[in-house]
């Protein structure tokens, strides 16, 4: 048995030189390699990089769900001083949605399309904390609430296809919250939440953190939401930790090239595309297949030389608790780097004499809401409206682009669909290059 205070002093989960490997037809293919880190109570790590690096394998390993094809091929994860590796699958069913805790990208990967989403919710905490169904129920409702779900009684009754998708990503981060788990794995968690709701979210993440002392592992593409919210960061490139410190270091002081790039490609807030440019990194992620026989970056670095090519590259410390695996961290200087090919910011353009491509002039989608009540099931009861999209008017000009921006059930995706006739015109027009688009 581990005693309190080592339980005070050690991390949450500390993961040794992992390396996951996946069994194929063209053979085994090493998806991550001698990934090392921990985290401690009350500590969120952020993982960022490009899509392919390895990020999500590696949370979805620490909880072994990487397939039958899939395995932890070495290094080990313990979690509290316990090693996860070879537990036996019922002993990592008792842990997963109790101690861990896992928040995926699609919420619709999480949900159950044919049970109701209270029923789904109560479920977690009746197999976990044995709860009665009333008392479950209102904490559930309590839950949803903290997550800023609208109506959240109703909510609780309905199917995850009749909310949206920002509404359902809400539930999923309710859902692992419910037991306040001592680890929290969050697979780009907000990535289709509006940014309002992603605020609401982070803070909502913060306060399990700092009241329960939970440590979260923080998987992003969004390098400005883990500045906000992560206290250290590891950067993944093709399936290896190529950086790790603070959030504060990788930000002010990053020391790997790769690095380097992902922070030259974040569009900065009040800067217009016709006066700055965004950088790419030039070519991509190496297939697992086919790795660089020297340091993963060297095909895409500008700072590549001999000796990046001739051996495999370590991660050593370049600063107190900052870690690079690159033979040059320290001489390379991000404001000396120059672009190899000229790009200019993008001229204005204006709307003036240009064709109108699409028109749509005071569109209307209203649905028919019912509830659960004997006189609505025998079409006796009052008829209400949800109206999702209501007298909506543009216009499109050939080679412009409208962007359309809102909070999550505001009628974004509704307006798409009516438009392209997924879904029926309630009333309006829709023209596309002088032809009316008509769904009846």
């Amino acid at each position: 048995m581990i005693s309190e205070q080592d339980r005070a002093t050690q991390p949450v989960v500390k993961v040794e030189h992992l390396a996951i490997s996946y069994e194929t037809r063209a053979g085994e293919v090493r998806a991550v390699r001698d990934v090392s880190f921990e985290i401690y109570r009350g500590e969120t790590l952020g993982i960022v990089g490009e899509s392919g690096c390895g990020k999500s394998t590696v949370a979805f390993g620490m909880v072994n769900y990487l397939g039958r094809n899939g395995k932890i091929a070495g290094g080990n994860i313990y979690f509290q001083g316990q090693s996860l590796v070879g537990r036996s699958a019922e002993e990592l069913r008792r842990l997963r949605g109790d101690q861990i805790a896992m928040v995926y990208q699609d919420p619709m990967t999480s949900l159950n399309p044919v049970l109701r989403i209270g029923d789904q919710m109560i479920e977690v905490l009746r197999v976990h904390r044995n709860l009665k169904k009333a008392e479950a129920w209102e904490r559930c409702v309590e839950m949803l609430r903290k997550v800023n779900m609208p109506v959240p009684e109703k909510v609780m009754d309905r199917y995850p296809h009749q909310i949206s998708g920002g509404q359902q990503q809400r539930v999923v981060i309710a859902m692992a919250m419910l037991n306040n788990p001592a680890l929290l794995l969050m697979d780009e968690p907000t990535t289709a939440l509006d940014v309002t709701v992603e605020a609401a979210v982070l803070d909502l993440v913060d306060d399990l953190r700092r009241e329960f002392d939970t440590a979260i592992l923080f998987i992003s593409h969004n390098l400005g939401v883990v500045a906000r919210v992560c206290d250290r960061v590891a950067v993944m490139y093709a399936g290896e930790v190529v950086e790790m410190a603070s959030v504060e270091e990788i930000f002010t002081n990053p020391r790997h090239p790769y690095t380097q790039g992902l922070i030259r490609c974040v569009p900065r807030l009040g800067r217009s595309k016709s006066s700055s440019v965004l950088y790419p990194i030039r070519g991509r992620v190496p297939s697992p297949r086919n790795l660089p026989p020297g340091c993963v970056f060297e095909p895409r670095c500008d700072y590549a030389r001999d000796a990046c090519r001739e051996q495999k590259i370590k991660s050593r410390q370049v600063s107190p608790n900052h870690y690079a695996r690159c033979l040059f961290a320290e001489e390379i200087n991000p404001d000396q780097w120059q672009p190899t090919e000229d790009l200019v910011p993008v001229s204005a353009v204006s709307v003036e004499g240009r064709e109108t491509i699409l028109d749509v002039d005071a569109l209307r989608t209203y649905y028919e809401h019912s509830d659960s009540s004997p006189l609505s099931l025998l079409g006796l009861g009052k008829k209400e409206y949800v109206k999702a999209v209501d007298g909506v008017s543009f216009s499109i000009p050939k080679g412009l682009t409208l962007g359309v921006v809102g909070e999550s059930g505001c009628g974004k995706s509704t307006l798409i669909k009516t438009i392209i006739g997924l879904e029926e015109q309630s009333g309006g027009k829709v023209e596309f290059m002088g032809f009316a688009l008509k769904t009846k």
